[in-house]
């Protein structure tokens, strides 16, 4: 009992490091730095959901229950809200009735 102990937590600490490693790696690969420890920690986390909801995806594109894969990009430390704010649709602003009117004009049929 001991051992499965131990092994299981062996096991939680080596997916930890390789997860830490990971981190790392996306940090060099897309230039992150981060304004403080705190807000690190967050992006990390962050990170981990974004990391986890892509490999279940990617689950269902292995079994053919979706038609695209996904991969972790230079968003994956970004809310879906902030992705929203920089990537959401803008509609230009609505102008008035009055703003669209445009002289009518003659329409003269080519020849």
């Amino acid at each position: 009992m001991k051992f499965l102990i131990v092994a299981l937590l062996m096991a939680v600490v080596v997916v930890q490091v390789l997860a830490d490693d990971e981190w790392e790696q996306y940090k060099i690969k897309f230039n992150k730095k981060y304004a403080n420890p705190e807000e690190e920690q967050r992006r990390y986390k962050i990170y981990l959901d974004t990391k986890k909801k892509v490999e279940e995806h990617n689950v269902k594109y292995n079994n053919g229950e979706v038609s695209f894969s996904l991969g972790i990009n230079h968003f994956a430390d970004r809310t879906p809200e902030e992705l929203k704010s920089m990537h959401g649709l803008r509609l230009p602003e609505q102008k008035s009735k009055s703003e669209h009117k445009q002289k009518a004009e003659a329409f003269i049929r080519p020849d």
